[in-house]
Formats: structure tokens, C-alpha cells, sequence
């Protein structure tokens, strides 16, 4: 685990207890109260802000076995939503005033699942995307609405674009787009007359220009939002030319 200083261009590893990280970081979550860890081991490593002091000091949440190698994170204000590898889905809360976590809780209903994201997305409901698709889960009630949106498919990232009125989804096999209509979701391929390359989309970016960014193995591909357009600019070819597709209306 470093720290890289962005005044200073410069990296390092200076943590009083940095003998912690002896296992694989798989995620890290952050907001302006506190910095979450997960590893490949039990428990979670945080540190909360300290502005009196720029070492970061970590402590340990080990509350159950079941909490361990962690995945993904999602904050809001003092609540944090965890998805584990092979344990699904849990959540704690932040104790801001005395600086500790505390009110841990596992979520039977994921069981077993490896929770690869977390997005919120209206009235206290959250996406969760997993190696067993993708369901809406209602956090008021703690509960899943009935029907998965995607089955028996690894869904592993979820991104809002809200200049086009959609969520961007990459799964085991394909890119997804999924538009609400008449209060339902309605799921179909994105780009169906663009012969995309068959494989796992486990990242999607969108930039300060709406442009949507994807990878499928080795590739990297760009939605040009304005110009409605494919790019592939592959590192092999990068400098030379960057192949373009123009998408049918």
C-alpha cells in the first residue's frame, strides 16, 4: 500500500503499521471522512482523516470470518455497503465522533455470491452487480425486488450516463445498455452493428465529455458520445491511426 503525494509527484510507503498489508489489496474506498481497504484475508483496514497529522494510521474491523476479501465498496454519508468475493453482500456503519465502525451486517438473501459492484440508484435502492447477474436491492427494507434485471450472467460493472438517459453494463460476454421505460427496465445490446470482440468487460469509464470507455482483453474502445462513434485506439497501433466505426441510427 503507498500514498502518492500529487503536490509532490512522489510516492511512498511510510505507515507506523504498514506490517498490515500483508495480503493482496483487492479495494479501496474513500470519501472525505475515511479510507476503506479490503484484502485478500479477514477483515477491513481503515483510517479516518486525521488533519492534525499527515500519517495515515490504520486500524483493523474483523467483526465476523465472513467479512474478508473484499471486493467493492459503496459510501454514503456514514453507511458503507461491502461486496466480498464469496461471502455477498454486508454493510456497517461509521462512527465519526469516536472514529471506530460499528453495526456490521450480512445479507443472507446474496449467500455465497461474489458481489463485484455496488451503484446506487433511486429511493434507497441499489444496483448490485454479481457473478449471478444483476438485481435492485431496496436498503429501506433490506430486501430484493422479486425478479433479477440480469440472470445467470456475470454482470461486473455498472455506470450511469445521464446525457443519454442509460446505464452502460459489462458482463461475462457482452456490453449492455439498459433504459428505463414506463417504470420498467428494459436491457438490450448496446452496440449491435458494431462486431465487438467476444469477452469480460470488468471496467467502464465515462469522461468529462460523456464518452464512454470500455475494454475487452487487450482492446480498448471508445464511445465518442457526440459524434455517436466507435474508436478503437489499441496500444499497438497507438500514434499511427485510430479505427473508427460509425454507428447506424
Amino acid at each position: 500500500m503507498y500514498h502518492f503525494d500529487m503536490r509532490t509527484s512522489t510516492e511512498k510507503e511510510n505507515y507506523k503499521s504498514k506490517d498490515k498489508f500483508k495480503d493482496h489489496i483487492l479495494s479501496i474506498g474513500q470519501n472525505k471522512d475515511i479510507t476503506l481497504v479490503g484484502h485478500d484475508g479477514i477483515g477491513l483496514l481503515y483510517s479516518f482523516q486525521n488533519n492534525n497529522s499527515q500519517e495515515i494510521q490504520w486500524k483493523e474491523f474483523t467483526a465476523s470470518t465472513e467479512l474478508e476479501k473484499i471486493t467493492t465498496f459503496y459510501i454514503k454519508t456514514i453507511k458503507v455497503w461491502i461486496g466480498t468475493k464469496q461471502n455477498g453482500l454486508m454493510s456497517l456503519c461509521l462512527d465519526k465522533k469516536n472514529r471506530q465502525i460499528k453495526d456490521y451486517i450480512h445479507y443472507d438473501y446474496f449467500s455465497r455470491d461474489r458481489i463485484n459492484a455496488i451503484i446506487p440508484y433511486r429511493d434507497n435502492q441499489l444496483f448490485i452487480a454479481s457473478h449471478n447477474g444483476l438485481s435492485i436491492f431496496n436498503a429501506s427494507d433490506q430486501v430484493t425486488l422479486k425478479d433479477k434485471i440480469i440472470d445467470q450472467e456475470i454482470v461486473y460493472s455498472i455506470i450511469e450516463d445521464k446525457s443519454n438517459k442509460c446505464w452502460w453494463i459489462g458482463t461475462s460476454n457482452n456490453l449492455l445498455k439498459m433504459e428505463v421505460s414506463n417504470d420498467s427496465l428494459q436491457v438490450s445490446t448496446a452496440f449491435p452493428t458494431y462486431p465487438l470482440p467476444q469477452g469480460a468487460i470488468k471496467s467502464l469509464l465515462l469522461d468529462d465529455n460523456q464518452n464512454l470507455w470500455f475494454f475487452i482483453g487487450e482492446k480498448i474502445f471508445c464511445y465518442i458520445n457526440n459524434e455517436q462513434r466507435i474508436c478503437e485506439p489499441n496500444i499497438s497501433y497507438w500514434g499511427n491511426f485510430l479505427p473508427s466505426f460509425q454507428l447506424k441510427k
